[in-house]
């Protein structure tokens, strides 16, 4: 019984082993995929962000939980008590990347604030940007990423690599795109610079 668990255990934890190899290999490729345009970003970011991290997450779980209990088992410290302990080590890791990934936003930064503040602190007049001035925050050569949704004008460089987001350029308008994609409530955590003058 002791010996056919053991073989179980093994298997197991080879599967867990491969899974993670072939997740990580994905992982990278659909990050290039993204952010070097070499496959679709839709599916690049759906798988990227929906369906690796978790197999990554529960293939890295088990074989590292395997490869702590055989340690623990050859020094002869393998009991209820690091049992309990590993247990409650990997709730937690798996709780904690669980909630980031599928709950955690980013605070609301200054969305709807009617002015901005200079770095004194004093209101200034709030920004206004003409079509042609929002064009030339793209991104590019050290330029911040804006861009403009419903007319107000965000920061988003934390998030576009050089001016591209799942096709979406820097330095434009983009509600329509925006909302085939986003729900509102997501801009709350970038910065609002201005508002964009429409003729």
């Amino acid at each position: 019984m002791n010996e056919n668990f053991q073989w179980w255990q093994v298997k197991i934890d080879r599967a867990a082993a491969w899974t993670l190899l072939a997740t990580i290999i994905l992982f990278f490729i659909s990050g290039y995929g993204m952010t070097k345009g070499i496959i679709d970003e839709r599916l690049a970011s759906n798988l990227h962000s929906n369906i690796l991290t978790p197999i990554g997450l529960i293939a890295f779980s088990i074989h590292t939980f395997f490869a702590i209990r055989l340690s623990l088992v050859r020094w002869r410290k393998w009991n209820s008590a690091s049992l309990a302990s590993l247990v409650l080590i990997y709730s937690g890791f798996i709780i904690i990347f669980a909630y980031i990934g599928f709950f955690y936003q980013k605070p609301a930064a200054v969305e709807g604030r009617p002015a901005a503040e200079n770095n004194a602190g004093n209101a200034v007049a709030e920004k206004t940007f003409t079509a042609a001035e929002l064009a030339e925050y793209n991104g590019k050569n050290n330029q911040p990423a804006y861009i403009a949704v419903d007319n107000i004008v965000y920061d988003v460089s934390a998030l576009f690599i050089d001016g591209q987001h799942r096709g979406c350029s820097a330095g434009y308008d983009v509600t329509a795109e925006f909302y085939d994609e986003h729900s509102k409530q997501i801009l709350s955590g970038y910065p609002t610079v201005g508002k964009l003058i429409t003729k």
